[in-house]
């Protein structure tokens, strides 16, 4: 694994560092941590957590894009760096960066102290988070929340190239293996429960502080989305705008720029941003791990969540 200059190994750090002080997903094929209950990424940690949680001083104008992983994050992290002033050349990652990582991961994450003294552009600033809607990310009366759900199936299929890509997480199954762990509630796996964390951010769909969009959505209608969030944050953009941003995020272009993440992948792995398609995890699975899929949807979720659009 290889990186930036002054680049620390997240893995290394992790497990070096801190020893025992960050507790392991007992008896679990995959390399993951556990903070306050919650499975987590490895380079995320207790006490960068417990900082953001007691420290960060949120500000009129903060918005958080939430999302359960491989939910069509980092695109919409390179959507809104654009409502910053950055251009499309700058980083997406820093634009936003993610605040439960070790701020000594560079291109991701920042100390809660410098977090709190990031000046706002316009009266904006953008943080990440995976985290479900309660301790740093409840209501608040300042924050707003952009949360981006995708297909449970596509998930899926993507978190599974994702972990088998990255050495840190130490996995050897195979894709039929992963299924099984993200149909048990995703015990062992970053963040949880997707039913969970899509299901808790549903419950929050209509609060003024919350925009919710759907990932197939936003492929669909990619300039009806991008205006839903510059409308949401206050970004005041004409058409043409709105145009330049649509065509600089798809993911045609957005695979053309260089992303931290590829630098700590294997080197045989699928690149960070693989395919950002709608369907690819219903035409990979085996119809009857789709039909189980539908039915625990149709378990867990009630009313118009049931049905749209995991059918």
């Amino acid at each position: 694994m290889s990186g930036p200059p002054g680049f620390v190994d997240p893995v290394m750090t992790w497990k070096n560092a801190h020893g025992t002080e960050i507790e392991r997903v007992p008896d679990n094929t995959i390399y993951m941590g556990v903070v306050q209950g919650l499975p987590v990424t490895p380079f995320c940690e207790k006490p960068q957590i417990e900082a953001l949680q007691k420290q960060f001083v949120a500000r009129q104008g903060d918005t958080w894009i939430v999302t359960y992983l491989k939910s069509g994050t980092t695109v919409t992290q390179d959507i809104v760096k654009f409502f910053v002033g950055k251009t499309v050349d700058d980083n997406p990652l820093m634009a936003s960066p993610w605040l439960e990582v070790s701020a000594r991961v560079p291109m991701i994450s920042v100390p809660i102290e410098i977090a709190n003294t990031i000046p706002a552009f316009e009266g904006r600033r953008f943080w990440k988070s995976h985290w479900l809607p309660r301790d740093h990310l409840a209501k608040n009366g300042k924050s707003k929340f952009i949360y981006v759900a995708r297909n449970g199936l596509d998930v899926c299929v993507s978190f599974f190239h994702h972990i088998k890509g990255f050495p840190m997480y130490e996995y050897n199954g195979d894709l039929n293996d992963f299924f099984e762990k993200f149909m048990d509630d995703g015990k062992s796996l970053d963040f949880g429960s997707w039913w969970q964390h899509v299901g808790e951010w549903w419950k929050r769909r209509k609060d003024d502080d919350v925009l919710f969009l759907f990932y197939e959505d936003m492929l669909d209608d990619p300039k009806g989305s991008i205006r839903k969030m510059a409308d949401f944050v206050g970004y005041d953009a004409s058409d043409a705008r709105i145009e330049d941003i649509v065509k600089a995020t798809s993911f045609a272009e957005m695979k053309k720029r260089p992303i931290f993440y590829d630098l700590i992948r294997s080197k045989d792995a699928t690149p960070f941003l693989r395919k950002g398609v709608a369907g690819d995890g219903q035409n990979t699975l085996s119809d009857d791990q789709v039909r189980r899929f539908e039915a625990k949807c149709r378990a867990y979720f009630v009313g118009e969540l049931a049905d749209y659009p995991w059918q």
